[in-house]
């Protein structure tokens, strides 16, 4: 009799201790969900940022080239243009021809300083993209972490309740 009231409380106290690990793991299915969206947002962001930085490498080794050929294109019509007398030239067609060459070094230039404000802006892509892929990774081993601690709690729970039910078994 007092044995078995002993293992009887034993399984409510077990069980009692269930019903908390029950609240506990439902905290923690919540907090996986949560987790879960985030890391969908993130994922999402990440793919937008990845379709960014192709078409931005793209588009950048396409500025490289239209430069070069720009400025062969320029200087050579600059050298044309003013170059057919320009042994026998005067001093006033050279002084134009040496401008010409001015401007196309100028235009030159300024295509260059585009080449470069795109890159800087291709490489902050960059690091963004590293920066986003390092936030997904952080979210995906805090997804892993409560996973094992959800499994945890199964444990727990299924394991103090199964004990306390042989314990009162062997008591009647």
């Amino acid at each position: 009799g007092r044995q078995a009231e002993t293992a009887a409380g034993l399984v409510d106290t077990a069980l009692a201790e269930r019903a908390e690990i029950e609240a506990e793991l439902a905290v923690s299915i919540t907090r996986i969900s949560d987790l879960a969206a985030e890391l969908s947002i993130l994922s999402s962001s990440l793919d937008t940022l990845r379709g960014q930085i192709a078409f931005a490498d793209t588009e950048l080794s396409g500025i490289q080239t239209d430069i070069e050929m720009h400025a062969v294109d320029a200087y050579m019509s600059a050298l044309v243009g003013s170059g057919v007398a320009l042994v026998n030239s005067t001093v006033e067609e050279a002084m134009v021809a040496e401008q010409v060459v001015g401007d196309v070094v100028d235009t030159g230039n300024s295509r260059i300083d585009q080449l470069v404000t795109k890159r800087e802006a291709l490489e902050k892509l960059q690091a963004d993209f590293r920066a986003e892929e390092q936030r997904v990774a952080a979210v995906k081993s805090e997804v892993d972490a409560e996973i094992e601690h959800l499994a945890s709690l199964y444990d727990q729970a299924d394991a103090a309740v199964g004990q306390a039910i042989r314990e009162a078994n062997a008591a009647d």
